[in-house]
């Protein structure tokens, strides 16, 4: 388990919660609570969460200039982010190929994202 070497000691500090304002481009803003070391892409997760943002939405992160990379191992502590800290979200759409790449491995390599809408079969066929 872990020691705790009581709650004064500040030499290793547990991971603590931190609230991240978090800024739109159309100047709404909202504010989500992390744990201080949660990761980029979980952070991202949770902002398009709480925009109910679309499936294939999505959001680019900007701390003090500098864009988050959701990336294994980035976390808020690895960009040095702290409590109260404001973050600038960019929702865009995902690119179709991005999109089809997470969430299907797609058969259709390099077709167009959308099956022509003239298709013989019918919809019950597949």
């Amino acid at each position: 388990g872990l020691k705790r070497m009581g709650d004064g000691d500040s030499s290793a500090p547990a991971p603590q919660e931190i609230s991240l304002r978090i800024k739109f481009m159309d100047a709404r803003e909202t504010v989500l609570t992390f744990p201080a070391d949660a990761a980029i892409a979980d952070v991202a997760e949770k902002v398009l969460e709480s925009e109910d943002a679309p499936m294939h939405k999505m959001v680019r992160l900007i701390f003090a200039g500098k864009m988050l990379i959701p990336d294994p191992g980035n976390t808020l502590r690895a960009y040095a982010v702290p409590d109260g800290a404001v973050l600038h979200a960019v929702l865009s759409d995902a690119p179709a190929g991005l999109f089809e790449h997470l969430h299907a491995n797609a058969s259709n390599e390099g077709a167009t994202p959308h099956a022509p809408p003239h298709t013989a079969a019918s919809p019950a066929a597949a």
